[in-house]
């Protein structure tokens, strides 16, 4: 009976575990089309290591002209002319072969049949012609995927845990394999990072993407926003080998390629869709995922026993106050270098201590009581608020190795201080945070505020336009502006200044509905229907594009390309969006009222950000001459943002207002505060 028993249980098993397998075949089938493409992949993986690479057809994998083995001790310059060589060899043998010459001439038997299996009839002249403008080079990745393996220990549990809270297949978590052989900081020369290479953009989806944390390095989070990205892949598009493709190439890109190949077949559209944009990566993304899970599922097969590396065992402790994190590490007594490898998220700016991790961090610790170690930070070290850094606006003509002199710091410090992507890409009236003022600059703050007392009148209808007069001034003693220094000074020439205690609701507006309340009106700002806000309409199809807003979110909140933007709008690729500009919108995948509520969610993080370091102290008027516009009035002569504008003058148009119409302008100013 007990051996009866014990049959049941182990056949039971063996059945589960069968009809898991069945599961995960089904989910990712074998596709004809993409044979010869995932045996290239597995000969990548396995037999080919980075020192050298395949010299091969782009369009037919199973065409490999030739193994090449760099020497690792020259330079990758060095390495890149040795390729050129064999390829400049290979393509004057196709040529011959274009010609009509035999292949036994010219040494291309074997390369004769490969292309013979791979178009299933002889080849032609033609064929030869096209394949010598086709040969690429795919360096090998042998060690990097056994590297892979070893590190996908520490991940590959918690991965399956999160596959599996979502309902979605286990052998997702082989991915990673195919993105970044599991390195948790791996970026790209496109600009993806992390274990899941995510993209700037798509990574704000679904992370934290800032100037303190960039949540892509993280590998708990960004697997989950993975597991998200690829669900609402599946999702829209019904199949795995599609939703794997998108996850390269995009959703709205793979429902595009179904749409004109008329299928989701994906071996069809591999072989038939020629999207300019439906590149070597994206056509081969499903064949590498394939390649990699049958390598890693057989490791032991191809690499020996592998010793993987054991789960990180961590906990979340939420954060109710800002906090140094070098304050931290020292009140737990735990070295800083053993929080930082918990927390990869965390940018450089807050490890140096020129920020503060914000309040509600969900800071990754070790195991331990966590109440205790709250308990054990003082009232001191409790911050209410963010460090505040000085501040430049940086003018037409301006670089960032400038800027970086006239301070005296570097354009890797003012790189790491604004979370810049791009150290050579800086616009006029951008705004970049400096240092944490020191007592002198503190002191200079001082002197500027007291010129209040001591200097006369201007002739306003206040004094209290001192203020103005006073930041000038103090922009001169600390070498730096709130604005750009035109953008302080003109202002006081003709305005009348009225003063208030607290922002002001000027004039009636309709009462909003709280979905449409942004943060500003908790702070005492003029609400606004932002919905349905001549700043944010949309109308017969256009929008006027907003401070902020790039082709690439409108792209991102419509889910089409911004290729399709580009030649809806008869744009150019070097020539980027104008605040004030009007933008031609599709709407073939969402709705108008989908994008106003995606734009209104965007707009409201960039306002909470500014509202966080900037207060209002007060309006003046000004009186609009020839030229005038909100536009020219918010971003040019007073550098105030044109939803903060919109605010005090809700019933004005943005692009064209007419002449002797006084205009309410908020006076802004930047919170400062001591780096205690």
């Amino acid at each position: 009976m007990y051996k009866l028993a014990l049959s049941w249980c182990v056949g039971a098993l063996i059945w589960m575990h069968a009809g898991t397998v069945l599961a995960q075949t089904a989910h990712f089938p074998e596709v004809p089309e993409l044979r010869s493409a995932v045996e290239f992949w597995k000969r990548i993986y396995i037999e080919v290591p980075s020192s050298g690479g395949l010299l091969h057809d782009s369009r037919h994998l199973g065409v490999v002209y030739e193994v090449l083995s760099l020497d690792e001790s020259q330079s990758r310059a060095s390495q890149k002319k040795a390729v050129e060589r064999a390829r400049t060899r290979w393509t004057g043998a196709l040529k011959h072969l274009a010609a009509g010459d035999s292949p036994d001439a010219v040494g291309m038997r074997r390369i004769v049949e490969q292309f013979r299996v791979e178009l299933g009839r002889t080849p032609r002249p033609g064929d030869y012609a096209d394949a010598g403008t086709r040969i690429r080079f795919q360096r090998g990745q042998r060690d990097k995927f056994k590297a892979g393996l070893v590190r996908a220990g520490a991940h590959e549990t918690y991965i399956r845990s999160v596959l599996r809270e979502r309902g979605l297949p286990q052998d997702l978590a082989y991915l990673p394999h195919v993105e970044s052989s599991f390195q948790t900081h791996a970026e790209s020369k496109y600009g993806a990072a992390g274990m899941w290479q995510f993209m700037p953009a798509t990574g704000r989806r679904f992370l934290a993407v800032n100037q303190l944390l960039d949540e892509r390095l993280d590998p708990r989070r960004s697997s989950q926003a993975a597991a998200q990205l690829l669900a609402n892949n599946y999702a829209k598009l019904g199949s795995w080998p599609l939703a794997l493709t998108a996850y390269n190439h995009g959703a709205a890109g793979m429902r595009r390629a179904v749409k004109k190949v008329g299928t989701t077949n994906l071996g069809v559209i591999w072989k038939n869709y020629d999207g300019r944009s439906f590149g070597f990566a994206s056509r081969n993304f499903y064949a590498q995922f394939l390649a990699a899970r049958q390598v890693a599922k057989d490791a032991e097969k191809y690499f020996g026993d592998v010793v993987r590396q054991e789960p990180i065992h961590r906990q979340v402790l939420t954060l109710p106050f800002y906090a140094d994190v070098q304050s931290l590490a020292r009140r737990w007594g735990m070295p800083v270098a053993q929080l930082r490898e918990l927390n990869p998220a965390i940018r450089d700016v807050v490890w140096t201590g020129g920020k503060r991790l914000p309040r509600d961090y969900r800071l990754n610790v070790p195991m331990g009581d966590v109440s205790a170690w709250l308990a054990t930070i003082p009232a001191t070290e409790r911050h209410t608020e963010q460090v505040r850094l000085r501040e430049h606006t940086v003018a037409r003509g301006e670089n960032l190795a400038g800027i970086a002199a006239r301070y005296a710091t570097s354009v890797r410090r003012l790189v790491e201080l604004n979370g810049l992507a791009n150290a050579n890409r800086i616009y006029p009236g951008q705004r970049l945070e400096l240092s944490v003022l020191d007592k002198a600059g503190r002191a200079a703050v001082a002197v500027a505020l007291s010129l209040k007392a001591s200097r006369p009148k201007p002739k306003t209808d206040t004094a209290d336009a001192t203020l103005v007069v006073a930041k000038l001034t103090l922009s001169r003693k600390l070498g730096d502006s709130v604005h750009a220094e035109k953008s302080i000074a003109k202002p006081i020439r003709k305005p009348v200044v009225r003063v208030v205690s607290t922002p002001p609701a000027l004039l009636p507006i309709e009462k909003p509905d709280s979905a449409e309340l942004s943060s500003a009106v908790s702070l005492g700002l003029p609400p606004a229907r932002l919905a349905n806000s001549k700043w944010r309409r949309i109308v017969t199809g256009f929008v006027v594009v907003d401070s902020g807003e790039t082709l690439g979110h409108f792209a991102d909140w419509l889910e089409v390309s911004t290729r399709q933007l580009r030649k809806l709008n008869n744009l150019s690729r070097a020539r980027p969006l104008r605040i004030g500009q009007r933008l031609k919108l599709d709407f073939a995948r969402v709705s108008s009222e989908v994008l106003i509520r995606k734009r209104l969610e965007y707009h409201d993080t960039l306002e909470k950000a500014f509202l966080a370091d900037y207060r209002i102290t007060g309006t003046l008027d000004h009186t609009v001459k020839r030229g005038d516009s909100l536009w020219s009035l918010s971003h040019g002569l007073y550098a105030v943002p044109s939803w903060l504008m919109h605010r005090y003058n809700p019933r004005a148009e943005p692009s064209r207002v007419e002449l002797g119409t006084r205009i309410t302008v908020p006076l802004i100013e930047k919170i400062i505060a001591s780096s205690s």
